[in-house]
């Protein structure tokens, strides 16, 4: 019930903020970044299932204060297909991968960013990022990770990896992005 009231303050806060700005801005340097990191998993998207452990070992990275935690894994995140939020088998490595990390560093959290394209009603894209957060959070805590460890929000289309009027930039929009913070 907390996460609920809490998921239900923080999407009206955000469609608050947003409805204040009419312009969507460009993906940062962090998110290319995370973009960077997670190629492999992106790949796999046509080769699903080839995905190994090996692609998403956790890896000691830089603290930029883009919320990295040191030896978290690489890959941080999951694309769907177009109004869909199951998690598809090339992804399994990176969620399993998430698991593994937070039951072994009892002190991370984490919170799942849902993302959509631009097509649809803000409405609606809201509620699909919030599904594909919550089907994220679902799937770790199936694998053993406490629900109060992490959080799921939407930002249904206002944070795009990409900016154009195709298929190519609208799947990466299609994501959930994992961000790590250290208690």
């Amino acid at each position: 019930m907390k996460h609920t009231i809490t998921n239900i303050l923080l999407l009206s806060a955000v469609a608050v903020a947003l409805g204040a700005c009419a312009s969507k801005k460009p993906a940062s340097q962090a998110t290319a970044s995370i973009e960077d990191r997670n190629a492999a998993a992106a790949s796999s998207q046509s080769d699903a299932g080839k995905a190994g452990k090996d692609d998403v070992v956790a890896r000691t990275m830089d603290d930029d204060g883009s919320g990295d935690v040191a030896g978290a894994p690489a890959a941080r995140q999951i694309f769907f297909d177009l109004d869909q939020y199951t998690i598809k088998a090339a992804y399994q490595p990176v969620v399993q991968a998430t698991a593994d990390f937070l039951k072994s560093r009892p002190k991370v959290k984490l919170i799942v960013q849902g993302n959509t394209d631009d097509r649809g009603s803000r409405e609606y894209n809201l509620s699909l990022g919030q599904k594909r957060a919550e089907a994220v959070r679902k799937a770790l805590g199936v694998l053993g990770v406490a629900d109060d460890r992490v959080e799921a929000v939407s930002f249904g289309e206002e944070k795009p990896m990409a900016e154009c009027a195709n298929e190519s930039c609208w799947s990466k929009n299609r994501r959930a992005d994992i961000v790590y913070q250290a208690r």
